[in-house]
């Protein structure tokens, strides 16, 4: 929640395909979850190296498929 301001508008004001490296995101939390849907609403978005705590998040919300993980 405290770092999505910063890391949505990037998302959301892109105009290209985005690949996220989000290897390093040791907590995501439904904020997060929430930017990055916002973001594959209006483009592709595939995350292309993630950590065990954006997988396990993902997993368990049924959305590692939307994301290519």
């Amino acid at each position: 929640m405290a770092t999505v301001i910063d890391f949505e508008p990037p998302l959301i004001d892109c105009d290209e395909p985005i690949e996220l490296d989000l290897s390093g995101v040791t907590f995501i939390d439904s904020s997060g979850v929430n930017a990055l849907l916002h973001a594959r609403q209006l483009r592709s978005v595939r995350i292309v190296a993630s950590s065990n705590a954006v997988d396990r998040v993902l997993h368990t919300l049924g959305l590692s498929d939307h994301f290519q993980i």
